[in-house]
């Protein structure tokens, strides 16, 4: 089987380069884009033509709030009614497409900075995993049927091809290689 192509968007994150470290063991190239030149209508559009049904997008961690990304949240939508290829949100990506939805996304209770977390995943099973984050999805009016809750925060969900996970599966400590090698196995 072919190995797909991977695009990750940065969100002027550090972790955006472990991210594309991990995912050069599971593809065949992977290019970070800034995501002022890819959420640009002149660019998207091109862009999203050049990928295949293997290829995937990552929508990856950073700063801010997602409201603080209007300029993303129409192709956001976009990205999530289209089911040629696969898109996977990593922390500000989990929470830009929940909010996108129309989720609501919430300061934390606590700001949490490599806390290991135990979750049951509906996709990856029983895993341990880092949380690196100050803003959260809140369950109220989830409906996803393949939501993951810690207490009443959505921790991961699946979208169809898509999935979307609070948590930095890169980071030292998570079990990276299963779940970014059982990701680009779906």
């Amino acid at each position: 089987m072919e190995k797909p192509r991977v695009l990750i968007i940065d969100f002027e994150d550090s972790f955006t380069f472990n991210i594309a470290r991990e995912c050069f063991n599971y593809s065949s190239e992977v290019k970070v884009v800034f995501y002022r030149e890819f959420f640009h209508p002149l660019s998207y559009h091109q862009t999203l033509s050049t990928l295949s049904e293997r290829d995937i997008l990552i929508l990856g961690p950073g700063p801010k709030h997602p409201r603080d990304y209007p300029e993303t949240f129409l192709f956001i939508a976009d990205l999530l009614t289209q089911d040629k290829w696969q898109v996977f949100g990593i922390c500000l990506g989990h929470q830009l497409m929940a909010y996108v939805l129309g989720h609501q996304v919430i300061r934390s209770k606590e700001v949490m900075h490599a806390e290991a977390v135990k979750l049951k995943s509906n996709f990856f099973g029983n895993i341990n995993v880092y949380r690196y984050n100050s803003l959260e999805v809140l369950a109220k009016n989830c409906s996803y049927e393949k939501a993951i809750l810690y207490g009443d925060r959505v921790y991961e969900i699946e979208y169809g091809r898509h999935l979307s996970v609070q948590y930095h599966p890169e980071s030292i400590g998570s079990p990276a290689k299963n779940i970014f090698k059982k990701f680009f196995k779906r």
